[in-house]
């Protein structure tokens, strides 16, 4: 079972220093915490993930320190908004409604949506195949996005976590989750409590909706979004960003798609 931390999650605000040296300036980011291997916290309340490491070997590249702060998927945004931190490393995926509040920086990963249920189910992506399944869906995400454009009217249980979903879907209360391609595979199908299941119907690569992941900040501040993107250019330039892939995927999540 994913090891759910929200309690741990909503109250984790964690602040590291990247660097041994590194100057006053602190770059505060925000994250899920519930989404590994990703972002997540520990029992101990440490936020931990490939993001996180990431967001520190870019804080690192620009002598910073670095801050993170966990909460709900669909706070996120607002939370910015109120400057509760500076940038929001979690998974988000780049799309034209969320680029009415904030700017991205550059994608860093690129992934499709997709439909997990029990090996051996059957799933057309159609009205008709949809229309007698319940499908878990996580509050706020693109996911979530998507099925309330494009499948208006299907049954779906939205969630505040994966875990969540998840949960439901072993216990039979929802036939599919639909959410991140790599994400769910590696924090549910690859492990034990993932047998049983599989991917089911096809890949979702709408670019409306599935732009990639990236970093984002609040409108209009050109400085620190062009800082996070030297940063992560010298990170992948320097071979970083592969090595944090290959510790937490296996293969380099930058070609994934």
């Amino acid at each position: 079972m994913l090891k759910s931390v929200r309690a741990a999650a909503l109250i984790a605000a964690v602040v590291c220093s990247s660097h041994a040296h590194a100057q006053s300036k602190t770059i505060r980011f925000g994250t899920e915490g519930a989404f590994p291997p990703f972002n997540f916290v520990t029992p101990q309340g440490e936020v931990q993930g490939f993001e996180i490491d990431l967001a520190k070997a870019i804080c690192d590249d620009l002598k910073a320190k670095c801050g993170f702060t966990a909460q709900d998927f669909d706070g996120l945004i607002p939370a910015l908004e109120a400057k509760k931190f500076d940038v929001i490393i979690a998974a988000m995926n780049v799309t034209a409604k969320r680029q009415e509040h904030v700017d991205f920086s550059s994608v860093y990963v690129n992934v499709s949506g997709r439909f997990v249920g029990k090996k051996g189910s059957a799933l057309v992506l159609s009205k008709e195949g949809l229309s007698k399944k319940s499908i878990g869906l996580v509050s706020g995400t693109v996911h979530e996005s998507y099925f309330q454009d494009v499948w208006k009217g299907v049954n779906v249980q939205v969630y505040k976590s994966l875990d969540n979903a998840i949960l439901d879907l072993q216990s039979g209360r929802v036939d599919f989750v639909f959410d991140d391609e790599i994400g769910i595979s590696e924090g549910f199908l690859k492990r034990p409590e993932g047998a049983g299941y599989d991917f089911v119907g096809p890949a979702v690569t709408d670019k409306k909706y599935y732009g990639g992941m990236a970093m984002a900040v609040r409108k209009g501040d050109e400085t620190l979004r062009n800082d996070l993107n030297k940063g992560l250019a010298d990170v992948v330039a320097a071979g970083t960003f592969k090595e944090l892939s290959i510790k937490y995927f296996g293969f380099d999540v930058s070609k994934s798609q």
